[in-house]
Parts: C-alpha cells; sequence; structure tokens
C-alpha cells in the first residue's frame, strides 16, 4: 500500500499526536494500493482500549466516494505502544466491513502506536 505523505501527515497530526484510541478513514483510487485522503473520525465512539467507527463517518463515507472518486480502504486508529496489532475486535469489524463492501478486494487496517 502506498500512502501520500500529506496524508501520513494528517495521521500523525488527528491520531499519533493523541492518547490511544483515535481514528479516521483512508480513501484512495478505485481499485489502486494507494491512500490519497484520509479523513478524521472526530465524533467516534471511543475508550481508553476501544475504537468504534462513528454513525456519522458512516454517513459521510459514502458521500466522499461520490464526490471525489476516492474509495474507502479501510479504517486507521490507534493503540497504546505495546499493542501494536489489530485485536479481535478489529478483525471482527474488518470482517464485517468486507461483508458490506463486496466490491473490496482487501481492507486496510493500520494501527498507529502511542506510547
Amino acid at each position: 500500500m502506498r500512502i501520500f505523505d500529506e496524508v501520513l501527515e494528517d495521521i500523525s497530526i488527528h491520531i499519533a499526536s493523541h492518547e490511544p484510541e483515535k481514528g479516521g478513514i483512508p480513501f484512495g483510487p478505485d481499485g489502486r494500493d494507494v491512500i490519497a485522503l484520509f479523513v478524521p473520525d472526530e465524533t467516534a465512539v471511543t475508550s481508553s482500549v476501544t475504537y468504534t467507527v462513528s454513525s456519522a463517518m458512516s454517513e459521510i463515507a459514502p458521500r466522499i466516494e461520490k464526490e471525489t472518486n476516492l474509495e474507502y480502504k479501510g479504517v486507521v486508529h490507534s493503540h497504546c505502544g505495546s499493542m501494536y496489532h489489530p485485536s479481535t475486535g478489529d478483525g471482527l469489524s474488518a470482517a464485517n466491513a468486507l461483508k458490506l463492501n463486496p466490491h473490496l478486494g482487501r481492507f486496510f487496517l493500520p494501527i498507529v502506536t502511542v506510547d
């Protein structure tokens, strides 16, 4: 997966510079392994150990796809520094997202670790 530098900067500002669990949605050109846009999920449901995509983001994502011709690629979110891999809940959420989006061949699920 290729990620634009601007996207990495946005992820750093909106996720890595905050306490876990923060997140957002990456978008990129349809059918390509490129991330060209990151949209932070400011109204996500979170705790110190969980991140759940907000209903607002679930409504915004299809609109972004339509208006920009970019495709929803997955979910980016943070964990504490010792949890550098997706949790069981993350895996279940990714599987559900793929069921809801059968046009996606894969689901991008990077974890940003924050100490």
